[in-house]
């Protein structure tokens, strides 16, 4: 790699984390709700993409300790953002699922994000804004990437506990 396109990607990976920071305080901040800690959020987006999860392939998935999810995923349950059921297929399983004040929450955050960047764009040429705003597919299209590549490099597989069978 080219020393200007090292110094390119260093420069991107610090917008993009910059961005993602200020955004995730101030949408929480801004809409009136409580902090969440990096675990909290990870786990809630784990739930999110695999309803009907249980702590042990939230663990699994995200690479994180057993003790630490069991914590988080005790205070998510305490401030009424998760709920765990006895799964119906397997009685010996609890099940994590969101609950509708997590979905609200979610959608008041992600309409803040929305606020936020709007208001940010304004404050671009119309060329940088074309810019920014066509770059949601790629971005997304890495968001994917990454995610396949946790995927690949914790086993293969979606964090799913897996029977004798496979």
């Amino acid at each position: 790699m080219a020393d200007g396109e090292e110094r390119q990607l260093n420069e991107f990976a610090e917008a993009i984390h910059s961005l993602v920071f200020s955004l995730r305080r101030d949408a929480v901040t801004g809409v009136g709700l409580d902090p969440l800690t990096a675990a909290e959020v990870e786990v809630l987006h784990w739930v999110m993409d695999h309803p009907g999860t249980t702590s042990a392939e939230i663990s699994h998935g995200l690479g994180l300790k057993a003790s630490n999810v069991s914590v988080t995923v005790r205070g998510l349950v305490a401030a009424g953002l998760l709920t765990r059921r006895q799964d119906e297929a397997d009685r010996r399983r609890r099940v994590l699922e969101l609950t509708d004040k997590a979905v609200t929450d979610r959608r008041h955050i992600d309409e803040a994000w929305a606020g936020i960047i709007t208001g940010l764009l304004q404050g671009l040429g119309d060329e940088e804004r074309r810019a920014v705003l066509t770059a949601a597919g790629p971005l997304r299209r890495l968001a994917r990437l990454r995610q396949e590549t946790v995927r690949q490099d914790r086993g293969g597989d979606d964090g799913r506990a897996r029977g004798p069978a496979g």
